[in-house]
């Protein structure tokens, strides 16, 4: 089966939809199999083809949409795998013109399908719109994006294939031991008001040992972070806001922490839908303590690794306990369905279906 990748944002990106393609292209390497990509700029991938607008506001954007159409008709033999909204509003206007039996299936990452359908209820194709979702394969990134789908859609068929990560089969045990001086936190991610950094950064005078918390990304959410770390952050705490970094830079953040917190929650129609950093953080060697909501928590529960309650006295006591009493042991041993391999076989059969 010849599967081809269609995906708006563009590569390389460090953003969720970005990794998720270049693990399912490693994935397909690892199973000696080739994967096109059709995407709207230039990017690392060889064998990419721009098909794509960079925006439907412009009017070139419908000579992208005609060259796409002409594509998939003429290798309409082929699966074609829709990887973000972007790509969906093209594929669904291609669609519409297409006379042609097509192979699509649907990767959703989080919330796009319930924005997606509240624009195309604004010009009063909704209908059009559900019907074209309901005639494609769908895959989901976790349990709670697939919830998610089918409480905006009514369809909850197709499957549920976690994301992968890069993460050495060295990696048999993580744990962290009680007293150390200063409790080192890393954390990562965009300062977004759906990260919810501001619960660990309230959370801070409510806990008892000295906390060095370094904050990897950027956002717009940014000064209100450090005005509430100026108001929580007690005497002998450190609050680093570290902006973007680079990978080498990033992993030995990582090795020198003692866990690195992921915050979740939800804001207007923006939730987490998987929550990678709780495999990078694993594939780094260090603890990832996930808020218990969403994606973050799913995969967290999937592999037993600490979660608190989306409240700051939740967080509090599990830093408390881990600096009074240590003794955490994760075992990583259940890790085979997080590689890019095993996420590739399993999109690859469930497509073959």
């Amino acid at each position: 089966m010849e599967i081809e990748l269609i995906v708006h944002e563009t590569l390389p990106k460090r953003g969720g939809v970005a990794t998720w393609v270049k693990m399912f292209i490693q994935g397909a390497k690892a199973n000696l199999q080739q994967v096109q990509v059709i995407s709207s700029a230039p990017c690392d991938i060889e064998s990419a083809h721009l098909f794509l607008p960079r925006s439907f506001k412009n009017p070139i954007a419908l000579v992208y949409i005609f060259k796409l159409w002409k594509y998939i008709n003429q290798n309409h033999h082929r699966t074609f795998l829709v990887c973000d909204a972007g790509s969906i509003i093209s594929v669904f206007i291609v669609s519409l013109l297409s006379k042609k039996d097509l192979k699509l299936a649907l990767v959703f990452h989080g919330t796009e399908i319930q924005r997606l359908t509240k624009l195309f209820q604004k010009i009063g194709m909704r209908n059009s719109f559900s019907k074209f979702i309901l005639s494609c394969k769908q895959v989901y990134i976790s349990e709670c994006v697939r919830k998610i789908t089918h409480e905006s859609q009514g369809c909850s068929d197709g499957m549920v294939v976690y994301n992968s990560f890069n993460i050495s089969e060295n990696i048999k045990e993580l744990s962290y031991k009680a007293g150390v001086d200063v409790m080192k936190v890393i954390v990562v991610g965009r300062l977004d008001p759906r990260k919810r950094i501001d619960k660990l950064i309230k959370s801070l005078n409510l806990i008892n040992c000295a906390m060095e918390i370094k904050i990897v990304g950027v956002g717009y959410n940014r000064l209100i972070l450090k005005n509430l770390a100026a108001r929580y952050a007690k005497s002998n705490d450190i609050i680093d806001f570290m902006g973007a970094v680079n990978d080498k830079e990033l992993c030995d953040l990582y090795n020198s922490s003692d866990f690195v917190f992921v915050p979740s929650g939800r804001h207007k129609l923006a939730v987490e839908g998987f929550g990678l950093t709780v495999l990078e953080a694993i594939s780094r060697g260090t603890i990832p303590i996930a808020i218990d909501i969403d994606g973050p928590g799913e995969i967290a529960r999937s592999l037993t690794t600490p979660l608190v309650k989306n409240d700051v006295n939740s967080i509090a006591k599990f830093f408390n306990e881990s600096y009074e009493n240590g003794g955490l042991d994760i075992n990583t041993s259940n890790l085979n369905r997080f590689t890019p391999s095993f996420q590739f076989k399993s999109i690859s059969a469930f497509l073959n279906e």
